[in-house]
């Protein structure tokens, strides 16, 4: 093999080609050369290597616009989403506390939280302006 192990390289390049994957899965190319460098190298080299890579395709179906039985949107304009508001026994269970020095943002009005102000943390840990989430809720 040679230093750089470029014809390596290549013909399992060509081989990964060859299954239709994308290019960014040929970083693994690296690794299957330095594995059989080491394999080489070993007082045991056995060079039997089974390697199985199963790929799975899903194939979406496209939408036809142009179809004219079909109702392209589906009555969902009609569809009411009713939103429950939080009860105040589990507003007052979330965490609160005063930040300190923590560089944040708050993603509800996208603005860093200041020191000294009161942030509310709900259970997925996401860190609020407490008057914020509170509108929210």
């Amino acid at each position: 093999m040679k230093s750089d192990n470029t014809d390596e390289k290549e013909t399992i390049n060509q081989m990964l080609s060859d299954t239709h994957l994308h290019t960014s899965v040929y970083h693994v190319t690296y690794k299957i050369v330095e594995y059989a460098l080491r394999m080489w190298n070993d007082d045991y080299c056995n060079f039997f290597v089974r390697v199985d890579i199963n790929v799975f395709v899903y194939v979406l179906p496209k939408h036809n616009i142009s179809d004219p039985d079909s109702d392209s949107d589906d009555g969902l304009e009609d569809v009411a989403i009713e939103f429950v508001a939080s009860s105040e026994d589990s507003i007052e269970k979330l965490e609160k506390f005063v930040n300190n020095n923590e560089i944040f943002l708050c993603t509800i009005c996208c603005e860093n939280v200041d020191d000294a102000k009161e942030v509310t943390q709900l259970p997925c840990k996401h860190p609020y302006h407490s008057e914020c989430i509170l509108k929210w809720l």
